[in-house]
């Protein structure tokens, strides 16, 4: 071409230079967001890739059910296509996280190679090759005891490193397992096995989701306990790209060589384990064999030992019975002793009364002998003062005589008293002897111990004393009889006294005689009492000695008895505590022997272990991460598809009224001979330049703007670090999306340059005549067309009378309508996920998990204490399991859901809403249901009516056994996890027998003390396994959907501004289209608000129409967006909000008033004159 020509392209760009930039900004931004979008997906998979390289992630993973031996790992790392090999043991527990329960994974780490390693961006550099899975430290440090440990960094809360973590308990024996309960957390780090840090894994704890993993050292487990996993890499995998079949196939190649001698690791492994729990076995065969001889050997020591004390306590029973008969029978001889001791004492103190008597009465008679003698002597003066005396001593007779009468009645009446009580005597001599003898009687039998009545000892002791003043009285009563009588007689003898005084002689020597005899017998007596007295008191001593020595031998004997009494006690203890110990021993030897047979019986019974050989696709992290990368992929597909669209609108427009202008140019191009090629060429080069400039900008703008956002977007939930700046810039996708955005304008242009070459020069040269006016439809109404004004109707004709350009207005309004509305439309239902979920469908916010061996009482507590404490209604229980779901119509992924069957079907909807989303129809949970959640539906492919297919799982989450085929009744609405409800007929026809419930819901209050108190008191209760609220939930959710929201918030963005873009060009397009129409319009008298009206009016008409069926549009696309869009642990929802409809068409409508702004002064500046200048 001459250089002229380029100069005429030079010309046209400058002039039309406005034209030329809006090509350039709507290529740009088509290109630029399929650039940018589709190297996003890209980009992760490169990232995660090289992440993985550069930490060395396992490119597979063996897992035993026996677990591994150094010897396997070794036949391991040797298999062909294995690069390096790295065992580690782990056990999932349920630990205290700074007050917080937690399931938690504690994992053994290659401690000394991490010292050593060091981080270079997403590398960590070591020079141990064996070490894999590397970590990299964040924050704080490695672990240098066994009591200390390092966690994931991303879940600790709000990133502060939490302090310690407590094991509280395992489904696995932890005992000979790990050496300490409770570790310092000492640094954070990040994992590439645990990409996804937001759903780490799977596990039988808890909710059945990780919440931790701790790193640490190899010593801090038992170095007995076999390896749990084992990570291999596989040589030249580094080579291809993760994710790619490259990368897959290499992998499946070394995979089939392990897999291929996993059979003879197997058999190796199970007798491997046989023969050390043999060894285990026997050793304690032996130990319970001696332990069993030991105590059988005690058992009969301290039956001996019993037997002989039985036979002491049976001869000290004998001799003490014996020493009781000799203590008694001397006893006896001691009282008969005392009893005639006693008696011969009585009889003394009667001999030495009588003694006493005679004494008296040999006084008595002596004196009366030496009276009488005297008497006789001077009886002759005495007769003669007798009459005198006894004349003088009448009164005293008479006292004499009262005194008589009264003794006499006082004896008398002692006597009748004495009588009356038993007493045989007839006198007070003989009644006082009597008491005398009872009285001694009763106080040798008080100190022999015997009880007597101290009563009648004082009564007795009151009438000898009574008895003795009598006899005591006596001699004077008898003086006074005797006085009385010698007065009676001498009174009577008086007379005959002289003759008596010669007898009295005669019988006065008499009476000496006498008196000396009985004085010799009063000796006599006297000696003998003598003699008795000495015989009495030696009695005494040996009754005093005999009492003292049965004292002494009572005493002997009761103590005797107290050690007979304390040795049987023992004895019987002893003989109790030996039967007890016996059937202890027996006991526990049964048991022993037991265990030791149900020993053998598990060594016999030891299967084959199973070793699961796991990849990448079975990591969720990584898996997770190349889905939502695959998403990006998607969006980018359909997104930038509606962009291209409106750019071709748009450019077609463009340079449609652009071949428009230069009619006249073109026709005389054409008359001078120039080919049409040539015509052509000149309008490709103007919108080749714009979209070759467009493009480079929006692939060099976009593909580091769109991939840096979302990489921020999902680094929240991601471990995969962040690619460094600049970007790089994918080739292929760069490529596609310049020659889209060039062949979309190009392909424009040239349709409508050709459209316009068809005609002749001279037609060409002259202006395009004006379309024929038509009626319109509108015409027809009568009534309600000639109710409008004038220029209403111009308006309307208008815009149909141009119909090209009203479609293609229309088109372009509408998909950047469309845009908006489907970026809102998916932030509403990312938004939908918790208000619906959490407000609508789930009526609970506690789920209480208990433990296996809970017991019924336990559950019941439970149940009673949040029924009491919280909402009642919303308290219920139900049995939950994990499981596999499957169906034939399958989308052949995994699918793993929460079995569900409630213990009170019609309550549970207390606590969970079953219903049709669509319908709102409730979902009957009956006693043979299987309500299946929406989204795990989707998936499977079921609907009410078809089969659904579920499996049991295995440690590690692998579907085992046969299908349990169960009637899908209906589907549930429901936006965060799969769920299976089943009814308990349903649960059994299909599993069997029901277990007990182990899963608690309740409802407690959203925040304050009391909440904090019923989780702490139901956290200290018996078979409690775990306690979860839904803020722990609904917070990892968000943050999962946080990174989608991100990318919908970009989209907006970008709708935002093609939508405005758009509307600018096309209104500058109208304009300049009109201009002569509008010249005219001035020239008629136009003001210029009129002006303004009259074209305005047209386009805000043309965007409200674009804008409506835009709305319409995005319902369809916003669908489609969703079902791409969604992760695989939540169904967005469906709806899209009336706000959002609202903000969609405000912002369209909001953006052609800003446009309408910024054209009022270009309407301002058309000059009449010029504009109605003859095109000639």
């Amino acid at each position: 071409m001459p250089p002229i020509y380029w100069k005429e392209i030079g010309r046209t760009i400058k002039a039309s230079l406005g034209r030329f930039i809006a090509i350039v900004i709507i290529v740009a931004m088509g290109c630029g967001f399929f650039a940018g979008l589709r190297m996003t997906g890209v980009g992760m998979r490169k990232s995660a890739d090289a992440f993985y390289d550069a930490t060395r992630l396992f490119d597979i993973q063996l897992v035993s059910t026996l677990g591994f031996s150094d010897q396997t790992v070794d036949e391991i790392a040797v298999t062909p296509g294995v690069e390096a090999v790295m065992p580690q043991r782990t056990v999932d527990v349920m630990a205290d996280i700074d007050g917080t329960s937690h399931s938690v994974r504690i994992m053994s780490f290659n401690e000394e190679a991490a010292k050593d390693s060091q981080v270079d961006g997403p590398a960590v550099l070591s020079e141990n090759g064996g070490y894999l899975d590397r970590l990299m430290l964040m924050e704080g440090r490695w672990p240098t005891a066994d009591n200390e440990c390092v966690v994931l960094y991303k879940k600790a809360i709000a990133g502060a490193m939490p302090k310690t973590v407590k094991v509280l308990y395992s489904p696995a024996d932890l005992d000979g397992v790990l050496k300490v309960r409770e570790y310092q957390v000492v640094g954070m780090v990040e994992c590439a096995a645990f990409t996804n840090e937001t759903t780490l894994s799977t596990t039988s704890l808890g909710s059945g989701m990780l919440g931790q993993v701790a790193f640490v050292g190899p010593s801090a487990f038992d170095s007995d306990t076999p390896y749990t996993q084992v990570s291999v890499e596989v040589s030249g995998a580094k080579d291809a790209l993760w994710g790619t079949d490259a990368y897959q196939q290499r992998v499946d190649e070394v995979a089939a060589s392990i897999d291929s001698r996993l059979a003879g690791i197997a058999n190796g492994r199970l007798a491997q384990v046989r023969d050390e729990a043999q060894k285990t076995l026997d050793d304690n065969r032996t130990t319970y064999e001696r332990e069993r001889a030991d105590a059988q050997a005690q058992l009969d020591d301290a039956k001996a030992q019993l037997e002989d004390a039985k036979a002491q306590l049976d001869s000290g029973q004998a001799s003490l019975d014996e020493g009781r008969a000799t203590l008694a029978e001397k006893r006896q001889q001691l009282v008969d002793g005392r009893a005639q001791w006693e008696e011969g004492s009585a009889e003394l103190a009667d001999k030495e009364v009588e003694l006493e008597n005679g004494r008296v009465e040999l006084e008595q008679a002596q004196a009366t002998l030496d009276d009488n003698s005297a008497t006789l002597q001077e009886a002759g003066r005495q007769l003669r003062e007798a009459q005198t005396q006894l004349e003088a001593q009448a009164s005293a007779i008479d006292e004499a005589k009262q005194q008589i009468s009264a003794y006499e009645q006082g004896c008398q009446a002692l006597v009748s008293a004495a009588q009356a009580q038993g007493f045989k005597g007839a006198t007070v001599a003989e009644i006082q002897q009597e008491a005398a003898v009872l009285i001694g009687q009763l106080e040798a039998a008080a100190a022999a111990g015997q009880p007597i009545s101290q009563e009648t000892l004082a009564g007795l002791k009151a009438l000898e004393a009574q008895a003795n003043t009598l006899l005591d009285n006596e001699s004077a009563i008898q003086q006074a009889k005797d006085g009385v009588a010698r007065y009676e007689e001498g009174l009577a003898a008086l007379k005959a006294q002289e003759g008596q005084l010669d007898e009295g002689a005669r019988r006065l020597e008499a009476g000496r005689s006498q008196l000396d005899a009985h004085r010799t017998q009063l000796e006599e007596g006297t000696a003998q009492i003598a003699a008795a007295k000495e015989q009495l008191a030696s009695t005494k001593a040996q009754l005093d000695d005999g009492e003292r020595q049965i004292q002494e031998g009572q005493q002997s004997l009761d103590e005797a008895a107290v050690r007979l009494e304390q040795g049987r006690k023992d004895y019987e203890s002893g003989l109790a505590e030996y039967k007890e110990n016996e059937a202890k021993a027996q006991q526990e030897f049964a048991e022993a022997e037991a265990k030791l047979a149900d020993g053998q019986a598990e060594i016999d019974d030891i299967a084959r272990p199973d070793i699961y050989l796991l990849d990448r696709t079975r990591n969720y992290g990584a898996e997770s991460y190349k889905s939502d990368s695959q998403r990006i992929d998607a969006i980018a597909t359909a997104f930038p598809f509606f962009f291209f669209l409106v750019a071709a609108l748009v450019s077609l427009t463009t340079m449609t009224r652009m071949v428009d202008d230069e009619r006249g140019l073109i026709g005389t191009y054409k008359a001078l001979g120039y080919s049409v090629g040539a015509i052509c060429t000149k309008y490709l080069i103007y919108a080749g330049l714009a979209s070759v400039v467009g493009a480079l900008l929006g692939i060099l703008t976009m593909s580091q703007l769109l991939p840096g956002v979302i990489f921020d977007a999902y680094g929240i939930i991601y471990a995969v670090p962040a690619r460094p700046w600049p970007l790089p810039i994918e080739a292929p996708q760069a490529l596609a999306a310049a020659f889209l955005g060039i062949a979309v304008t190009l392909g424009a242009t040239l349709f409508a340059c050709l459209s316009s070459l068809r005609e002749s020069p001279a037609s060409l040269m002259q202006p395009r005549a004006p379309k024929a006016g038509k009626r319109i439809l509108l015409e027809r109404v009568k009534p309600l067309w000639n109710r409008l004004s004038f220029s209403w109707k111009v308006t309307f004709r208008n815009i149909f009378r141009y119909k090209r350009r009203f479609f293609m207005t229309v088109v372009g309004i509408a998909g950047c309508t469309m845009l908006l509305l489907t970026g809102f439309g998916v932030r509403d239902s990312i938004n939908d996920i918790i208000d619906k979920q959490f407000g609508e469908i789930m009526h609970y916010n506690l789920t209480v998990g208990l433990a296996e061996d809970a017991t019924p009482e336990e559950h019941e507590a439970v149940v009673t204490y949040l029924a009491s404490h919280t909402n009642a209604a919303a308290t219920q229980s139900a049995y939950t399991e994990n499981v596999m779901a499957d169906s034939a119509a399958s989308d052949g992924k995994n699918h793993t859901a929460t079995l569900t069957v409630p213990e009170d079907a019609l309550g549970f909807s207390s606590v969970m809403t079953l219903r049709n989303r669509v319908t709102k129809e409730p979902c009957e949970l009956a006693d043979d249901a299987c309500i299946v959640t929406e989204k795990l539906a989707a998936s499977l492919g079921v609907a009410p009516g078809d089969t659904l297919e579920l499996y049991q799982e295995d440690a590690v989450g692998n579907r085992t056994g046969s299908p349990h085929k169960i009637t899908v009744t209906g589907v549930c609405e429901t936006y965060l996890g799969s769920v299976v409800y089943l009814g308990k007929g349903a649960y059994e026809k299909a599993f069997g027998p029901l277990p007990e419930a182990h899963t608690v819901y309740g409802l407690v209050p959203e925040s304050g003390s009391e909440r904090q108190e019923i989780i702490e008191a139901v956290e200290a209760m018996g078979g409690v396994d775990t306690v979860t609220l839904n803020d722990e939930t609904i917070a990892s959710y968000r943050s999962m959907l946080k990174s989608v929201d991100s990318v919908m918030i970009v989209l907006i963005a970008a709708a935002a501004l093609l939508a405005f873009v758009v509307l600018y060009n096309l209104a500058n397009i109208n304009i300049a289209e009109r201009v002569r129409e509008i010249a005219s319009l001035k020239v008629l008298g136009f003001t210029p608000k009129e002006v303004d009206a009259y074209v305005f009016r047209e386009i805000v008409l043309i965007v409200i129409i674009g804008a409506l069926v835009g709305l319409v549009m995005g319902v369809w696309f916003e669908s489609y967006v969703i079902v791409t869009a969604e992760v695989d642990a939540a169904m967005f929802g469906r709806e899209i909000h009336a706000v959002s409809f609202v903000m969609a068409f405000g912002l369209t409508l909001g953006f052609c008033g800003l446009v309408l702004l910024a054209m009022l002064p270009k309407l301002a500046s058309i000059d009449m004159v010029e504009s109605l200048k003859s095109v000639e």
